[in-house]
C-alpha cells in the first residue's frame, strides 16, 4: 500500500475518478484554462459528441462566465456546434447545485440523452459527484472526471513551507465542501 501525508492522502480521497459510457461531456464554467485544455484535448479526441457549459450567472453580468467558458473551449479547437450552455442565476450559496440543477433542466428537453460524464478539479471532484448524482437522479447516469493543472509539482516548491500551508488549507476547504454538501437537505429547495 501507498503511503502519503494526510493531505496528499485528503486529495485523493476528493479526486475520485468514476468515467460512465457516454459521448455527452459536461464542463464547469469556473475551471482555469490550464484545466480547460484538457478538457479540449479529450473532446478532441472524438470521444464526444456533445458538450454542455454548465455553471451560474450574476444578471449585472451579460456576458457571463458560462458564455465566456465555451468561447474559451472554442478557441481551443472545440468545435462550435457541439457546444451547448446549461446555466442559472447564481445563487447566494451552491453554485453547484445550481450549475446541476440547470443541466437537469436542460436534460429534460433532451429525453434520449441517458448518461454524462462530468469534468472537474480534481479536489472539486468527490463534491461534484454527489452533488450531479443527487440533482440528476436515478435516470441519468452521472459520471466523473478530475483533472489537474500539473502546477506545482516541482520538487523545490513542493518542499517549501508556504506551499504546504497553502496546501493543507485548499484541501482542508475541499474536504469541507464535501461534508457540507453531503449534510446539506438538497430537498428543502
Amino acid at each position: 500500500m501507498r503511503s502519503c501525508d494526510t493531505w496528499d492522502c485528503i486529495r485523493d480521497f476528493l479526486s475520485v475518478r468514476r468515467p460512465v459510457r457516454t459521448d455527452v461531456l459536461v464542463v464547469e464554467s469556473w475551471l482555469w484554462d490550464s484545466l480547460l485544455s484538457k478538457a479540449a484535448d479529450l473532446i478532441l479526441k472524438g470521444r464526444y459528441r456533445l458538450v454542455v457549459v454548465t455553471g451560474v450567472y450574476s444578471s449585472a453580468d451579460p456576458a457571463t462566465k458560462v458564455r465566456l467558458t465555451a468561447r474559451r473551449l472554442m478557441a481551443m479547437g472545440v468545435p462550435e456546434p457541439i457546444i451547448e450552455i446549461a446555466e442559472a442565476r447564481a445563487p447566494r450559496f451552491h453554485n453547484t447545485a445550481t450549475a446541476a440543477r440547470a443541466l437537469k433542466k436542460w436534460l429534460d428537453a433532451r429525453p434520449s440523452i441517458t448518461a454524462v460524464n462530468v469534468l472537474t478539479y480534481a479536489g472539486h471532484a468527490k463534491k461534484t459527484f454527489f452533488i450531479f448524482r443527487k440533482i440528476l437522479g436515478r435516470i441519468i447516469q452521472v459520471g466523473i472526471i478530475p483533472v489537474t493543472s500539473g502546477e506545482n509539482t516541482g520538487s523545490r516548491r513542493r518542499r517549501s513551507r508556504r506551499y504546504s500551508i497553502k496546501r493543507a488549507i485548499y484541501t482542508t476547504k475541499q474536504l469541507i465542501g464535501y461534508i457540507y454538501a453531503v449534510l446539506w437537505p438538497f430537498s428543502r429547495w
